[in-house]
């Protein structure tokens, strides 16, 4: 998208500018501002997601980064941006649901272990219990994964076709310009 912006440095609107013209100039400015913030918050966000545990300190972070929810109070947020921290979100949802997984299914085969070795029946009882609220817990969490990962896919495609018009109507923008400036 940005190959398409080296033509113009600004857009500036013109009193000249006819009302088309002057909401591509405006657009394109948006668009710019909006993208420039994209590509270097994008990195920002991960690291928030892949290094905060504490849900409270990720809403603070991601706060710091987006700006306010408020619009009457605070700027407005990107909306690539939101985007894109919902599906990071997704993202680490279904790690931390895997590494769940990964560290029941070591309970299990510990309980499991445990449970051969035992002659005692109430300890033999108490294992099976619990190796079957480890196995329930397990397959929920593979049925919430599966979940998951299928709104993440639609959340992602529906981003990626969000970016795709972005620079669709860049290219009309900039050609509206252009026209406008070989005039």
């Amino acid at each position: 998208m940005m190959k398409y912006l080296k033509k113009f440095e600004a857009f500036d609107v013109l009193n000249t500018d006819t009302p088309d013209v002057k909401m591509a100039k405006e657009k394109m400015e948006t668009l710019t501002k909006q993208l420039a913030e994209y590509k270097t918050k994008k990195p920002l966000i991960d690291t928030v997601y892949k290094n905060v545990k504490d849900p409270s300190l990720i809403e603070s972070e991601l706060t710091k980064i987006l700006g306010s929810t408020d619009v009457q109070n605070g700027p407005d947020r990107n909306p690539f941006l939101v985007d894109y921290t919902y599906l990071a979100r997704l993202n680490r949802d279904m790690d931390k649901m895997r590494e769940d997984n990964v560290n029941d299914k070591v309970k299990l085969d510990d309980f499991q272990v445990e449970l051969r070795l035992t002659t005692d029946p109430n300890t033999k009882q108490i294992l099976s219990t619990k190796i079957a609220e480890i196995t329930k817990r397990m397959l929920d969490k593979v049925t919430n994964i599966n979940k998951t990962q299928n709104d993440f896919n639609i959340k992602d495609k529906e981003h990626k076709d969000k970016m795709l018009k972005l620079e669709n109507d860049m290219k009309e923008y900039i050609t509206k310009i252009s026209n406008v400036n070989q005039k």
